[in-house]
């Protein structure tokens, strides 16, 4: 782990314990773990941000896996805006959208094109897990900043369900959707790191091309 990596990292952490340790230390409830609060829309931005950066990277190298990444990015950027209900009579994620009858034909068209589209990048990130693990397991750096990015992810979303599951967590639901807020912003900040990770390697490798090439040529000149 490069030293720019180490601080990021340290950096993320620090600030997500932090603003999770307010909702227990001040007395008040505050606004930031709400719909639309900071917390929320600064995590669609760093969503937004990461998807940017990896376009970045697709465009200066077609591979699946960088334009998979930024799309899946994007996706979540908009989610976190509440964008697949803000234009429709109702999300187009719950089945009643499609079901009702009052739901307009052409919200339902657009809706189920989103879907397939939600339904061919999941497949295709399915077919890179296995290749993803196998370089978890061997500490490679990009895939580790990826997997605590997903596992933030994936103990946030449980932590926002758990006091509908368990309900003597009800008491708690405060703090719990404070610590889920947080763990979603971290997720979106590392996701961010992976993209940078990606792009600077994608163009260290450009570069460090671009001068073999040309102390090549140079060669060839004597």
């Amino acid at each position: 782990m490069n030293r720019f990596t180490a601080i990021y990292s340290t950096l993320s952490f620090v600030i997500s314990i932090s603003l999770m340790s307010a909702a227990f230390i001040v007395p008040t409830q505050l606004n930031w773990y709400e719909e639309s609060g900071f917390i929320e829309v600064s995590t669609a931005i760093f969503f937004g941000l990461s998807g940017l950066i990896a376009f970045g990277a697709w465009f200066s190298d077609r591979r699946e896996t960088y334009g998979l990444f930024a799309l899946t990015m994007i996706l979540a950027c908009l989610r976190e805006l509440d964008a697949h209900k803000a234009f429709t009579t109702q999300s187009i994620l719950k089945s009643r959208f499609y079901l009702s009858d009052q739901t307009p034909l052409g919200e339902k068209l657009i809706g189920f094109l989103f879907i397939l589209l939600l339904l061919y990048t999941a497949i295709r990130l399915l077919s890179y897990v296995s290749g993803w693990l196998k370089e978890v397991f061997s500490l490679q750096r990009d895939a580790i900043v990826i997997a605590i990015a997903f596992g933030s992810l994936c103990v946030g979303k449980f932590l926002d369900t758990s006091p509908r599951i368990f309900t003597g967590l009800q008491e708690y639901a405060y703090q719990l959707r404070a610590i889920e807020e947080c763990l979603e912003l971290n997720s979106a900040v590392f996701f961010v790191l992976a993209a940078i990770l990606i792009y600077t390697k994608k163009h260290s490798k450009k570069e460090n091309t671009t001068s073999f090439k040309k102390y090549a040529d140079k060669l060839c000149t004597h």
